[in-house]
């Protein structure tokens, strides 16, 4: 659990082009919500 968020606050965090953020919160919210 926590090493989801930790993994989440990194994507979101990360600066980048906003179409690259945004596959990247996509990404991060599947990983997040999807369970590995």
């Amino acid at each position: 659990m926590w090493t989801q968020i930790r993994i989440l606050k990194a994507c979101i965090s990360d600066t980048t082009p906003r179409i690259v953020f945004y596959y990247r919160v996509k990404s991060c919210l599947l990983n997040f919500f999807v369970p590995s």
